[in-house]
């Protein structure tokens, strides 16, 4: 009996000192994330010059000096392009070819000759995750355990990690007013989402 109580205690103190390890870490985080936004100015984020801080001073932004050289790409200036993706980087291939011709309307017949162009792109993944929170029990001495809900999912629905993250950082790293964050991020997301008001007050 003394033992069950022992590894009860043990569990408890164990949760106890995770909960508040994850608490520090937590402030933590929110410290650096608050030394990085007064810390921001029009040198290293897109806040404009005239909403510099006041303990700060304005920097205008005009390192070009002025020469008798013509504007644009100088001669024998080298120049930078993406280079082609090898067979084995192809994630996808998409074929464009005309199927009918447009003086005949007979059928299309490939030729040997193929053009390749090449683009890197991404896409965003919209998932909705279902945690199962499953209880255990131990076939001995008959103890159950019950995992406890991290506080991010007491709600039987909420904003994942990844959302609150873009939000942030749209609106405290770029400024971006609430209506243009739902805007792009249900641009991004081709209007599979949109964030309604309850994450800007989470």
């Amino acid at each position: 009996m003394n033992e069950i109580i022992e590894r009860k205690v043990d569990a408890a103190v164990k949760t106890v000192t995770k909960e508040f390890e994850n608490k520090v870490i937590s402030l933590e985080s929110q410290v650096q994330h608050l030394k990085s936004v007064l810390n921001n100015d029009s040198t290293n984020s897109s806040l404009p010059t005239s909403r510099t801080p006041i303990n700060k001073n304005k920097k205008i932004p005009n390192s070009i000096e002025k020469t008798n050289k013509k504007a644009g790409g100088q001669s024998g200036h080298t120049k930078h392009t993406l280079k082609q993706f090898d067979d084995n980087e192809i994630d996808e291939i998409i074929q464009h070819r005309i199927e009918e011709c447009p003086i005949c309307h007979s059928s299309m017949k490939d030729r040997e000759q193929i053009r390749i162009k090449d683009e890197y792109t991404f896409d965003i993944i919209v998932k909705k995750v279902r945690h199962q929170f499953i209880e255990t029990q131990c076939p001995q001495c008959g103890h159950i355990e019950k995992i406890r809900i991290p506080k991010r999912l007491l709600s039987n629905n909420q904003y994942g990690t990844g959302i609150q993250a873009l939000v942030l950082t749209l609106m405290n790293e770029g400024y971006v007013s609430i209506n243009r964050t739902t805007s792009i991020i249900k641009g991004l997301t081709h209007g599979q989402f949109t964030p309604s008001e309850d994450i800007y007050a989470s």
